[in-house]
């Protein structure tokens, strides 16, 4: 029995209101490219009322296009339907890089909606297909973090020397260490900067020091060399950090998709 055609327009084909490809914005802008210059290639598979199964992209992108005409084989899927374009040779440079683009544009324009393919397809299915919950991104990660809070707060006011937030036991032994051997002055020297690694210090008693017993004048040098982290930005410290980092996150990954 031969297959049976017939001509409609663009806007006869329905849209699937449930699409599982969400497609991509590169993806999109190599559809309208390769079908501006090469014309169109790929056909679209409909269901028996016009509803589109595969091509809705291609829909969208043609009738974007202003490319009303369409010609449909009605057939049962029991034969290949092939799309014969007799402009084209395979062995041309066109016919090569139409090649390219329908497998390419087909790879770019793929960003499957797994929460949708989830609530329509039985997990078996979804198994045949090897459909995979997909991994979160750093940026999801990120935005769903609760920070708590890491602040250091003294409960009780010591009683502290700046000495004494610093052990030196370690390091006095290695420098008493370097006195067996037999070293220039600048060799020595050298060493003992070396050897400054091991001094040891007690960074909750430099916060105890620092909230309760520093100067201004000593608040403001255990500041400039990091031994504390103040917070004073605008939501504070970590706040502020974190939320740096979210923001350079989201723009790398719409950079990624520009």
């Amino acid at each position: 029995m031969a297959e049976k055609i017939t001509k409609t327009n663009i806007d006869s084909l329905k849209q699937d209101d449930k699409n599982f490809n969400k497609g991509t914005k590169r993806g999109a802008i190599m559809m309208k490219h390769s079908i501006e210059t090469l014309g169109l290639g790929r056909s679209i598979l409909l269901d028996k009322d016009n509803n589109i199964i595969a091509g809705n992209k291609t829909q969208e992108t043609a009738k974007e296009l202003g490319i009303n005409d369409v010609v449909i084989v009605e057939t049962d899927g029991t034969k290949v339907i092939a799309v014969k374009r007799t402009d084209l040779s395979l062995n041309s440079e066109k016919g090569r890089e139409m090649a390219l683009a329908d497998n390419k544009t087909a790879q770019e324009n793929i960003d499957l909606d797994y929460v949708k393919m989830k609530e329509e397809l039985d997990k078996e299915v979804l198994e045949v297909y090897n459909v995979k919950e997909p991994l979160k991104s750093k940026t999801e990660e990120l935005s769903k973090l609760q920070y708590n809070s890491c602040y250091y707060e003294p409960k009780e006011k010591p009683t502290l020397k700046l000495e004494e937030c610093v052990n030196l036991d370690k390091f006095n032994a290695k420098l008493q260490a370097l006195k067996e051997y037999d070293l220039t002055d600048k060799q020595r020297e050298v060493l003992k900067f070396f050897a400054y690694r091991f001094i040891k210090i007690d960074f909750e008693s430099v916060a105890n020091y620092y909230a309760f017993n520093a100067t201004e004048e000593e608040k403001k040098a255990i500041e400039r060399l990091r031994l504390v982290l103040v917070d004073n930005g605008e939501q504070g410290f970590i706040e502020d950090e974190m939320l740096r980092i979210l923001n350079a996150e989201i723009t790398n990954e719409m950079e990624g998709e520009g």
